[in-house]
């Protein structure tokens, strides 16, 4: 081309952006048996990214506890990957209710309403005609429970008038399974459900998250009686040296109150945990009712999977929430870390029915439970909808049994660790090749000292108390606080920078107490 001439000299390089590592990716892990061991299958299999295309029932079986549970999460959301670890629980004792109809023959028509797990999924009912009688009613039910592919129980004559339901789940979770019948029918009667044999005998779950190595989940839903195996699994993760894999397991039990606030469960020792979080229902047989089952009709392990799914749900960027929260804030529509800072209490339960008539916790009892670390499903003060209560985590004392609020709640714990993860994830990056020195930096080089590295902590407070984060206190003051609290020291000759601060994060408005005094003259 010959002698070019360009000038001037001018140059853009690009570089990549300098953007913040966003923190991880939900992953929800979901622990329940199988009665059909598909392809793959045995007792502690662990299968990852389940689809939405109906594979659970092929796999576990369309009417385990395994297959109710993902498909309650799918409910929810598909957007979330969501594991399982599949238990074998065919060694275990399966629960039996018995139902007795009784009388001559029906004189007038009218129904006859049989709930069998499920208020929402497994209500059957069976209108009865004039001249209908107590074997016709049993083997009605008989048939329609067992036309249900997804019914949790099995259904049987015995003795010609007693339906028999046999749970397809065994262990003690299957006491959380409802069942109740519901009707008058003129000539005919049906006698409470009677529980004649208790579920009992839980899977083994000894050794059972050995298989997933590093593999983080943020939630897991626990169903078996005792929670020691899951909480050994996440409390060392809460602190693990450096990476961040800490997560929060969620149980749910229908009991009674002395139960629940008791050694049975809540004081006992076991129950003092920050990665688990305990959701207790009431135990609603009442003679003469008609009903055997918690406050509300559902499965105690469809209410832990559909409050795991949605917290996972709130936690995901962008992803629309609006129908799982209460707020009309525009930003708190989306699913974010934000999210964590935002009350868990008065989150909508759409696919969950509300407590019957007369069941359910009083204000007084709620606060037992509270105190004892234990958190609640319940319903609107309309009665028209479900919604969670304040969760709390079982976490009540240190390791030197003092009393210790710091983590009370799942939002105490859901916002510092966004906060800390973001630290973690940034800093990593920030640092990956740096020099260190007690002394100034060089310019043009990557050298951290002091100075350095308390500036960047301090940019990365200013983020997480930007809108897209807020997990922690916004305001001059407040970052001023955070500066002053950072302290840093040097080692040079291990290169090791070891930081302490104060995170002054974000809780939650629980309580407005206010008084009003009476007046008349308002012009003074």
């Amino acid at each position: 081309m010959g002698s070019v001439v360009s000038q001037p000299n001018v140059t853009f390089s690009l570089a990549s952006a300098d953007s913040a590592v966003a923190n991880a990716a939900q992953k929800v892990l979901i622990c329940g048996q199988y009665n059909v061991a598909g392809a793959g299958v045995a007792n502690q299999s662990w299968h990852q990214n389940i689809g939405s295309d109906g594979e659970e029932n092929a796999l576990f079986g369309r009417n385990s506890q395994l297959a109710a549970m993902i498909r309650a999460f799918k409910k929810i959301t598909d957007r979330v990957q969501l594991d399982v670890i599949a238990l074998d629980g065919s060694g275990s004792t399966k629960r039996v209710v018995d139902v007795v109809f009784s009388g001559s023959t029906a004189t007038a028509q009218a129904n006859f309403v049989l709930i069998a797990g499920s208020e929402l999924n497994h209500k059957f009912t069976y209108s009865v005609p004039v001249g209908g009688t107590p074997g016709s009613v049993t083997s009605a039910f008989v048939a329609l429970v067992n036309a249900d592919l997804d019914c949790p129980f099995t259904a049987a004559v015995v003795s010609t008038t007693t339906l028999r339901l046999t749970c397809t789940t065994s262990g003690t979770v299957s006491l959380g399974l409802p069942v109740s019948i519901q009707g008058t029918v003129a000539g005919l009667a049906a006698a409470d459900p009677n529980q004649t044999t208790a579920g009992s005998v839980e899977p083994a779950s000894a050794g059972m998250f050995t298989q997933i190595g590093n593999t983080r989940y943020q939630g897991i839903v626990w169903v078996l009686n005792d929670p020691t195996t899951v909480t050994a699994h996440l409390d060392p993760l809460f602190n693990a040296t450096n990476k961040v894999q800490d997560g929060v397991a969620f149980q749910c039990r229908h009991d009674t109150l002395s139960n629940h606030t008791g050694a049975t469960y809540l004081a006992n020792a076991e129950y003092n945990s920050n990665s688990l979080v305990y959701i207790a229902d009431e135990q609603s047989a009442v003679a003469g009712s008609g009903y055997l089952g918690g406050s509300i009709a559902e499965p105690s392990y469809i209410k832990s999977t559909q409050f795991a799914a949605i917290r996972s749900l709130r936690l995901t960027p962008d992803l629309a929430i609006s129908q799982f929260v209460t707020t009309s804030a525009s930003l708190d529509q989306f699913g974010g870390p934000a999210l964590a800072s935002l009350p868990y209490f008065n989150t909508p339960l759409p696919h969950m029915s509300t407590p019957g008539s007369g069941r359910g916790w009083t204000d007084a009892e709620i606060e037992q439970l509270l105190t004892a670390g234990a958190g609640i499903v319940g319903q609107n003060p309309a009665g028209s909808a479900a919604i969670a209560g304040e969760m709390p985590t079982t976490y009540k004392t240190d390791a030197a049994g003092n009393d210790d609020v710091t983590w009370k709640f799942l939002n105490y714990v859901d916002t510092a660790s966004g906060a800390r993860e973001y630290f973690h994830n940034n800093v990593k990056k920030r640092f990956a090749q740096s020099r260190l020195t007690q002394g100034a930096a060089t310019q043009g080089r990557d050298v951290a000292n002091k100075v350095i590295i308390k500036a960047y902590l301090k940019q990365l407070y200013q983020d997480l108390s930007s809108p897209t984060y807020t997990l922690v206190q916004d305001g001059p003051e407040s970052v001023k606080y955070f500066e002053e609290s950072i302290v840093i020291d040097i080692a040079m000759a291990t290169g090791k920078a070891t930081i302490q601060a104060k995170l002054p994060i974000l809780t939650q408005l629980r309580t407005i107490q206010a008084t009003l005094k009476i007046d008349f003259d308002v012009k003074r």
